[in-house]
């Protein structure tokens, strides 16, 4: 992780460790379970490859981190689920976009007037 030299995380460190994946997958959710009475997730390996326990384990716990950002709940075996009907999931996407757009208006603000804004 890249650190910020005014102390904590970096802008590119903080965008993809907590506020990309719960703006994407819950916007991608919303829109793909419009009839949906629920939807579950179960954590696998999305390219195919095989991890290891370890990986399997540390990766699971991630994404239980990311789905209950968005609403999930724990359900069985490592599967979360998402009722689709409640007021919840909804105000939780809206928060953690309001959170993403803070996110890069801070972005913009430090890299405003830069002579190498690409970094």
């Amino acid at each position: 992780m890249e650190e910020n030299p005014k102390g904590g995380l970096g802008y590119r460190t903080a965008c993809r460790t907590s506020r990309r994946g719960p703006v994407l997958a819950g916007a991608a959710i919303r829109r793909l379970s419009k009839d949906c009475v629920a939807v579950a997730c179960e954590p696998g390996s999305a390219d195919g490859r095989d991890l290891t326990e370890d990986q399997h384990r540390e990766a699971a716990a991630k994404l239980a981190g990311t789905w209950s950002r968005i609403g999930f709940k724990p359900f069985a075996d490592g599967v979360h689920i998402l009722d689709c009907h409640l007021q919840r999931p909804h105000d939780l996407l809206v928060e953690r976009q309001r959170e993403f757009k803070e996110l890069c208006r801070a972005w913009r603000g430090h890299h405003r007037g830069r002579p190498d804004s690409s970094a």
